[in-house]
């Protein structure tokens, strides 16, 4: 296998793991988030964050019905505006988290969000 087959064999496989991370982060983990929440309106505003992740995210389609696409998933462009996407998220996702949610729930949340965070930064690092 040459280097360069490796290096792109390397970079979907990390674009995938932080796809499948992000998917899972913002379904099944972000369907719990309001239980920690600080107060009502904190709770409110988490539902919010939660439902934002159900609203279509590139041409017409939701983030995880994207990421079931395999041809979208190959696609440069596609994957570019999947990397787009996550880095806005990223930017959403973060100042709820420290803001509206308690400290027992930032204990188990804040983590699984910093890994998905260093995926992005490391894919993104790899990509230079």
């Amino acid at each position: 296998m040459k280097y360069s087959e490796l290096s792109e064999a390397l970079q979907t496989n990390l674009f995938q793991n932080l796809c499948n991370d992000f998917g899972f982060f913002t379904s099944l983990n972000t369907s719990q988030l309001a239980k920690y929440a600080i107060d009502q309106n904190a709770a409110n505003e988490l539902k919010s964050m939660q439902q934002q992740f159900r609203s279509p995210a590139v041409n017409g389609k939701t983030f995880h019905d994207i990421i079931g696409d395999r041809a979208v998933m190959n696609d440069p462009k596609g994957r570019g505006a999947l990397l787009n996407y996550i880095y806005q998220m990223i930017k959403y996702i973060e100042p709820r988290l420290n803001k509206f949610v308690n400290d027992e729930g930032k204990k188990l949340y804040l983590p699984r969000f910093q890994k998905i965070k260093q995926q992005y930064i490391d894919l993104v690092n790899k990509q230079q």
